[in-house]
């Protein structure tokens, strides 16, 4: 059984298609909308003021500064949010008509007082993304407008940025950013063979009703999409019977603990790897269920994984008392970039010392990036390895367990829902992901070459592991799972295909060495490992079996106790009456 759903808004995500749907159209604009993005209140009164820009073209760097005063009475703080507008041609590529580009929150500023702000961004920032001729990041000629604004709609000042060439950052002249150019990757996620129409801003949306037409109920998904799917009726081992077995169970005495602070490629982590059976690392890639494995062939000691945005939470650690955050849309709330680094530190800390909407930032891509980035960082500080979560286009929990097919353009794709990862990945410097239960097209994101080993590792640069959601079978399969690039399955008990099977094929020992390799890079450079926190020798932080096992048994009792229960009530009630 598989459902789908239609993305056919295309890159026209919340304020982005208000402000290019009613541009120019004030009137309209005021009976759609009645607050704004970015719109908030305050206890007094401020102005900014832009500078001119400074450019450089040869590295394509723009700079300018923002002034802002408090021309109120009282003490406050106030947000300077940063927008971009590209130059569009009608029938060209997909461009909304603004764009949020960066933001800063003053410290508090008393009555009077004035703070300036420096903003600095690569015009590459500015790129669309153009799916024709193979896909890139496309500039086009034309005038930028760069906006300084009280929100998504209402403008305080511009400045002019001209661009006399196009710039296509193809395979010769990647973004800055990238470690290799992007390309189109998930154009099979476009259609379904229903024949989707997709919205677009050409001759002022005209095709808007057919696009947003509801689907038609005759409407049945293409029966080679289905055979081709990543669903448990289709699986079949995709890794090629070649290649000479990898060394496997060879004597050594190197520790994790040796290769930490090591690059990832330094020829003692192969050492170290070949040191492991294949059961050791069939195990550690099975049972990822809140921890991860303690493997005694190479003395990694077991860590706690814990689950929730808000937090460490835990069913199975006794004695865990750590504090509940605020959900990650009221600190989006906020835009206050230091408070997202301010709390990724405190979850830091509390980690140092053992200690569905509502996780996720904001409709915008660029809020939510910048913000993750800075929480991941945080957390990182004090060794704690955050978890970006749900990799990716998980926007819906209705059937998300039934094989969700999510159809949508890869320039929406990119732009969208894939901006807040890059951005926690790039500048955040992420060494941990959770895939997502739905598919991108008919590919499940925990087996998706094109999302984990092309986009993830490839063009962004990630070094760490990708865990799946909650294991729960049905379409989750591990053998295909580290064929594509997802390391750790959150499995508590390894069954329903957790385990990775098919370990008499080379090329499966070699996909469960590299997952085993992610997830040892990233717990050796972590806390765990961290000088005063690991002692030679230790073995095991947890026996997390046995506590689930003990959980279940507990659980099973008084399930059975409950039932005693109703049964001597029944009883009771039977005997009175009779």
């Amino acid at each position: 059984q598989a459902a789908y759903v239609h993305y056919t808004e295309n890159i026209y995500v919340g304020y982005k298609w208000y402000e290019t749907r009613y541009l120019n159209n004030e009137k309209a604009y005021k009976k759609a909308v009645q607050y704004a993005f970015g719109y908030g209140l305050s206890y007094t009164k401020f102005s900014q003021k832009m500078s001119d820009l400074r450019t450089d073209s040869t590295t394509g760097k723009i700079s300018f500064d923002v002034t802002v005063k408090n021309t109120g009475k009282r003490a406050g703080k106030d947000v300077v949010q940063i927008y971009y507008t590209a130059p569009y041609y009608n029938g060209g590529i997909e461009k909304a008509a603004t764009n949020l580009l960066d933001f800063a929150k003053t410290k508090s500023l008393k009555a009077g007082e004035s703070q300036k702000l420096h903003f600095s961004f690569n015009r590459e920032d500015m790129a669309s993304y153009d799916e024709a001729n193979g896909g890139a990041y496309v500039l086009d000629k034309g005038t930028y407008k760069i906006q300084v604004k009280n929100n998504s709609h209402d403008v305080i000042a511009s400045r002019d940025y001209k661009l006399a060439d196009k710039i296509t950052y193809g395979k010769n002249n990647k973004r800055s950013s990238d470690q290799t150019a992007a390309v189109n990757q998930f154009q099979n996620a476009e259609q379904d063979g229903t024949k989707i129409t997709y919205l677009s801003r050409k001759n002022n949306f005209a095709n808007y009703k057919q696009a947003t037409a509801a689907p038609s109920q005759k409407a049945v998904l293409k029966a080679s999409l289905i055979k081709s799917a990543t669903l448990a009726q289709n699986y079949k081992n995709t890794l090629p019977k070649t290649g000479s077995m990898p060394t496997t169970g060879k004597g050594g005495n190197l520790t994790l603990a040796d290769v930490r602070g090591l690059s990832y490629n330094n020829k003692k982590w192969d050492q170290l790897l070949n040191q492991m059976s294949v059961k050791d690392m069939v195990n550690l890639v099975a049972f990822g269920g809140y921890q991860t494995m303690p493997i005694k062939s190479v003395g990694k000691i077991g860590t706690h994984d814990f689950d929730g945005p808000a937090g460490f939470s835990s069913f199975f650690v006794k004695g865990l008392n750590t504090t509940s955050f605020p959900a990650a849309v009221m600190l989006a709330s906020t835009w206050n970039k230091d408070l997202a680094d301010q709390r990724g530190k405190a979850v830091g800390q509390q980690g140092a010392f053992g200690g569905r909407n509502f996780e996720y930032y904001s409709e915008d891509g660029t809020l939510a990036g910048k913000l993750a980035a800075k929480e991941v960082a945080g957390a990182a500080k004090y060794g704690v390895y955050a978890y970006i979560k749900h990799f990716a286009m998980n926007n819906q929990e209705t059937n998300r367990m039934l094989g969700l097919m999510t159809w949508s353009t890869e320039q929406a794709i990119r732009e969208n829902y894939l901006k807040a990862f890059e951005d926690a990945t790039k500048s955040g410097q992420a060494h941990a992901a959770m895939s997502a239960f739905n598919f991108i097209g008919n590919r499940w994101c925990g087996a998706n070459n094109a999302l984990l080993n092309k986009v993830l590792r490839g063009e962004w640069g990630f070094r760490g592991f990708v865990e799946t959601d909650y294991y729960s079978g049905g379409f989750m399969n591990a053998t295909e799972a580290i064929a594509n690039g997802n390391d750790l399955m959150l499995s508590t008990n390894g069954s329903d295909n957790a385990k990775v099977t098919d370990t008499k094929n080379p090329a499966t020992v070699k996909a469960l060495r590299t997952a085993s390799h992610n997830i040892l890079y990233t717990v050796a450079n972590s806390g765990a490992y961290a000088k005063g926190n690991y002692k030679k020798g230790q073995s095991v932080l947890w026996d997390y079996q046995k506590t689930y096992k003990n959980y279940i048994i507990s659980a099973a009792v008084v399930i059975a106790l409950i039932q005693l229960l109703g049964l001597v009530i029944f009883k009771k009630k039977y005997l009175a009456k009779n």
